[in-house]
């Protein structure tokens, strides 16, 4: 099934990137004052995303309608994508050790209160800012008879723009995350292109995150 392009205004496109690239500017002012990593990243995370869902609440609704109407190709596509994000975590765990946000076990444990939001943000918010904003840098995009060509840039442009913004400076390190997120990301973009929504593939990631960030815990 392939999409049509979306609607999305360019101002739109700019506000949404802008508010995405808030999260790792701000980062290094917070965590000077909280001096917490996993705090620091929750606050700006979920604040972020309240902002986000807010702005661009109308598309959020729009995909969430696609879900509804292709509800037999979204569940299959979740599906596919717990198997693939399974795999894929499984390997960069062991082979491509790129960089994977995940929540300090001991933070959870001295703030057993504050654990829910911990977990939210770092999964299911993490996924869908990712999928919102992947979908606005490829907006303008045309996508017909272009699908492979288009879920490969997705992957390569926000892997490239993810790495360099959210990932400590190694060279080694930017070269695998960048493998990493550009892998999932694609991934995102394919899900998109048969689903027409990128809620699937979103909550799909975010699932799998949750495990990932739950088994840290034993």
């Amino acid at each position: 099934m392939s999409i049509s392009r979306s609607t999305l205004s360019v101002r739109r496109i700019i506000i949404t990137i802008l508010l995405f690239a808030l999260i790792p500017l701000l980062f290094p002012i917070l965590n000077h004052f909280i001096e917490n990593k996993t705090i620091s990243y929750t606050v700006l995370l979920n604040v972020i995303a309240c902002i986000v869902f807010i702005y661009d609440y109308d598309l959020l609704a729009l995909h969430y309608n696609r879900v509804k109407k292709n509800a037999k190709e979204s569940l299959i596509f979740y599906f596919i994508g717990l198997i693939f994000y399974s795999i894929l975590f499984t390997v960069n765990h062991f082979f491509i050790k790129g960089y994977l946000p995940y929540i300090d076990p001991k933070i959870v444990r001295s703030y057993m209160v504050a654990a829910p939001l911990m977990y939210i943000a770092y999964t299911f918010i993490f996924s869908i800012l990712i999928s919102i904003c992947y979908k606005c840098l490829t907006d303008r995009l045309s996508i017909k008879d272009k699908e492979p060509l288009v879920i490969t840039f997705s992957g390569v442009l926000f892997g490239l723009i993810f790495t360099v913004a959210f990932v400590p400076f190694s060279w080694e390190m930017w070269i695998r995350s960048f493998i990493l997120i550009s892998i999932q990301v694609a991934f995102l973009s394919y899900s998109y292109n048969q689903t027409t929504s990128f809620l699937p593939g979103a909550i799909a990631m975010g699932t799998i995150l949750l495990a990932y960030n739950l088994f840290l815990l034993f």
